[in-house]
């Protein structure tokens, strides 16, 4: 049917969270979840929105789960939806919460919509606005909002932006999101195919780095030649070269 986020190894936590008008049954997830499937008679029915959060090591446990409680009443459950919640880590340093949200609003009763004809719904109803396709960049800014004020008040200094390296001006290739089961792997001294790509990339990074600060030598010499020539123009200063660029890379190339 979904996902069972809780059947996977590493589960140090699970939760059902409900809107006030959501019946007592569905605090147990099988209820729940059979639920919801009962109401999705279409054969390419979504049953449920998934949602997938890497959690900040900093924050103990419990900070973790009061992080991951807080978000999801703030932005999903004050909407009406249910939400069942699992938080992950296997100590490969990558705790993570897989969220999953019911995907029809119910009435103040917990049951289903009906029409006017007396039959119930059977697609699903955007009274929320949850499918608009904007509130991903809500959702995802409100998780860095919410984590970030957990930070500061546990007196870290770490911060999340939710923005993408080009969004924040950062001209650099990200890395791509290895995975629990890749992590494992790595950590046994298991190349992965992931992992050989995220190191491929930092390399680049790397070089890249090292370009733009051979790039601003040049121009701060060009501008230096400049003045020279203004005060001295037969003792100009020494180019620090672009054969050192060239070294640079040729040593990052190597390193591969």
């Amino acid at each position: 049917m979904t996902h069972d986020y809780t059947r996977k190894r590493g589960v140090v936590h699970t939760e059902i969270l409900l809107p006030p008008h959501a019946p007592p049954s569905f605090s147990d997830r099988s209820t729940l979840w059979n639920s919801v499937e009962l109401y999705e008679k279409a054969g390419n029915a979504q049953l449920a929105r998934e949602i997938d959060a890497a959690l900040p090591i900093e924050l103990s446990r419990e900070e973790q789960i009061r992080l991951v409680r807080e978000y999801c009443s703030s932005q999903f459950v004050s909407r009406g939806m249910c939400v069942d919640f699992a938080i992950h880590d296997t100590d490969s340093g990558n705790p993570h919460c897989h969220i999953m949200l019911t995907m029809r609003p119910l009435d103040e009763n917990g049951e289903r919509i009906r029409l006017p004809s007396g039959r119930y719904k059977t697609h699903k109803v955007d009274l929320t606005g949850w499918n608009d396709k904007g509130n991903a960049l809500l959702w995802r800014k409100a998780w860095a909002d919410i984590s970030n004020a957990y930070l500061e008040r546990a007196g870290h200094p770490e911060r999340i932006d939710y923005r993408s390296n080009a969004e924040r001006g950062i001209d650099e290739l990200p890395t791509v999101h290895m995975g629990v089961a890749a992590c494992q792997m790595e950590k046994k001294g298991i190349a992965t195919e992931k992992g050989e790509l995220n190191r491929n990339i930092r390399k680049a990074n790397r070089l890249i780095r090292e370009i733009r600060a051979q790039i601003g030598k040049l121009k701060e010499w060009i501008g230096e030649l400049f003045k020279a020539r203004e005060t001295a123009p037969e003792q100009p200063p020494q180019s620090p070269g672009l054969a050192n660029l060239l070294m640079k890379y040729l040593s990052v190339q190597r390193e591969k």
